[in-house]
């Protein structure tokens, strides 16, 4: 759900983070680097790439 946040909403890592249940950004970047092995600012500019 925090990727698809992230590729989908213009909202902050941070709010990003707190709306799946994080409560630290660590904790969130470290989840998204193990499932996805990019950095959640990483992701973000995956979406610009996948929609050129």
């Amino acid at each position: 759900m925090g990727v698809r946040l992230l590729k989908q909403t213009d909202l902050t890592v941070d709010e990003v983070a707190r709306q799946v249940g994080f409560h630290g950004r660590s904790n969130f970047y470290a989840a998204v680097r193990k499932r996805t092995g990019q950095t959640p600012r990483e992701v973000r500019a995956s979406r610009n790439r996948d929609a050129a």
